[in-house]
């Protein structure tokens, strides 16, 4: 486990870019980056992570989608949705998720200022070597009072996988 901690000033919307590479003895190697984005302390707070990178023709990707209401009230009506990626098929999602065909929606209604929860979506890999995997979260106040979040991730799809390499970045607290 590695943690680094920012401990200046940044400014939201700023990109925190963090990268990883790993090499074994016998010259193979892979690497893993992740940008962070600074978030203001007010409205939603989304992530989506996936459980690897990168994933070979016919693997299973499971999204982790992490969300909050930073915000000093309720939001009354918030909607999650993770649309399919291109180059996937569903498979299934964690309760309370509705598969409508593109994409993946959880009705959360209410959300307690300082509530947060986690949903996860398991997809099957149909592209081919070579091709980048786009996932996409949205977190959505369709009152409009709460700006949507967007989150997004990025997998290569090789013709094998020899490591599985991960990397979580969260902010803290």
């Amino acid at each position: 486990q590695f943690t680094a901690r920012q401990t200046s000033a940044l400014s939201p919307g700023f990109l925190v870019h963090n990268e990883m590479r790993v090499t074994d003895t016998g010259g193979g190697n892979a690497s893993l980056a992740k940008d962070v984005a600074v978030v203001s302390g007010f409205g939603f707070e989304l992530s989506l992570a996936e459980d690897r990178d990168p994933v070979a023709p016919g693997d299973q990707l499971t999204y982790t989608v992490r969300y909050g209401n930073r915000s000093g009230s309720a939001v009354a009506n918030a909607v999650l949705s993770v649309p399919i990626p291109a180059g996937t098929g569903y498979v299934s999602a964690s309760p309370g998720g509705v598969y409508t065909g593109s994409a993946v929606q959880w009705s959360l209604g209410s959300v307690a200022a300082g509530e947060s929860g986690v949903q996860q979506l398991t997809v099957s890999v149909t592209g081919s070597a070579g091709d980048v995997v786009l996932g996409e979260a949205l977190l959505e106040d369709v009152s409009g009072v709460v700006p949507t979040q967007h989150s997004q991730a990025s997998t290569g799809v090789e013709a094998t996988a020899p490591y599985l390499l991960t990397m979580t970045a969260y902010p803290d607290p």
